[in-house]
């Protein structure tokens, strides 16, 4: 996951649900330094991240997101398959989000169903 062309500093959130205000952050940053972080984060129940560009009200910034790997159940719990990186989300393109993040506005994007990630996985580690 990677922040570029923000608008002011602050942090990214993460996770299977869409929050407005999350209470944790999964990435912080100042302004003007793109920033990557390593993630590994539970999808929702339909194959979906959201994310949310926590910061002062009228900023916006581009999210990347390039997944190596995926979690699925086996029959001792989960069980990591990696995968070729693909971009499953680039906003600067269009790609998975079609404008970037606007402050504290939750944002959502599929990530089973592209790039032979199955239905049936429950985690996408992230860089």
């Amino acid at each position: 996951m990677t922040v570029t062309d923000e608008t002011d500093k602050w942090a990214i959130y993460v996770g299977p649900d869409p929050i407005a205000y999350p209470t944790t952050s999964t990435l912080n940053f100042v302004k003007g330094n793109v920033r990557p972080n390593n993630v590994t984060v539970a999808l929702s129940s339909d194959g979906k991240l959201s994310a949310t560009y926590m910061a002062f009200a009228g900023n916006t910034t581009n999210l990347v997101f390039d997944v190596t790997g995926y979690f699925t159940h086996d029959a001792t719990g989960l069980r990591y398959v990696p995968m070729i990186p693909a971009r499953l989300l680039d906003s600067r393109y269009g790609n998975g989000l079609s404008a970037p993040l606007k402050a504290n506005t939750p944002v959502s994007f599929q990530i089973t169903g592209r790039s032979g990630i199955p239905a049936t996985a429950r985690a996408s580690p992230a860089t």
